[in-house]
């Protein structure tokens, strides 16, 4: 045996190790893993989206080095949250991804990427908008917290507009991702996305926006619990304002 032959069996028989090393997925999992930098925790929490809210579905370990790798199983496309100490993330995996995710312990929503879910990364960019807007309306209100100001009447007139405008922009903003994403389960971050603790999409005001929504996931996932959950709660709504309305016809 020559030494070229020598050689490219040689390489061969190392790509065949590495491949053998790689955990297999199939059309029921998908590979989820990473590093925190500066890490001090030992698990993160991976929650399902479920019809009563997130649900726990699965613990992965995080070693000395802040790494972690894990397997997770995927019967239907869902939504999940991932939990790092008090901080969190919504992803949203498909069959078959390798979903790398790197972060700072300190601030792990406000400083991961994300690579190999497409859906996964759709999440994070609306993530990075919320999060700005969150920030500047924090400092706003530690600004009024924090100063005695003796005009303070006409400052909260101004906090209420400036509020009120970073809520229309948040709702336009989340129109136009659920627009441009139809028939996305990511649709459904932004379509329950709250501001100020309240829905920011409020069904009795903005039902045809849930219509939307559903209309996208009937398309692409008829049978999905999702699509069937945002299904069932639009019939609720609808039935419940129907009867109020008759209700206050008859006084």
């Amino acid at each position: 045996m020559n030494t070229k032959t020598t050689i490219v069996l040689l390489g061969a028989m190392l790509v065949f190790a590495a491949c053998s090393k790689e955990k297999k997925l199939d059309e029921n999992s998908f590979e989820i893993s990473g590093t925190i930098s500066g890490n001090k925790e030992t698990r993160m929490i991976l929650m399902e989206m479920q019809k009563e809210g997130f649900t726990d579905n699965d613990t992965i370990t995080i070693d000395g080095k802040g790494r972690f790798d894990k397997i997770i199983r995927l019967e239907q496309p869902t939504l999940f949250s991932l939990s790092y100490a008090e901080d969190y993330i919504v992803i949203c995996p498909q069959a078959k991804e390798r979903i790398r995710i790197n972060a700072r312990a300190d601030n792990f929503s406000g400083t991961y990427t994300i690579e190999g879910s497409k859906e996964s990364e759709l999440l994070k960019e609306l993530n990075v908008e919320t999060s700005n807007r969150r920030a500047t309306l924090k400092s706003m209100s530690d600004f009024l917290k924090t100063n005695n100001i003796s005009n303070f009447d006409s400052i909260r007139e101004v906090f209420i507009r400036q509020l009120e405008l970073m809520k229309q922009k948040e709702l336009r903003s989340s129109t136009e991702f659920i627009r441009k994403n139809k028939g996305s389960l990511t649709t459904l971050v932004a379509l329950y996305r709250t501001f100020e603790g309240r829905p920011l999409f409020d069904y009795r005001s903005d039902l045809s926006m849930y219509k939307e929504v559903l209309e996208g996931l009937k398309q692409t996932m008829p049978e999905n619990q999702h699509t069937l959950i945002l299904e069932n709660f639009i019939k609720q709504k609808e039935e419940q304002m129907k009867k109020t309305q008759e209700g206050n016809e008859e006084k």
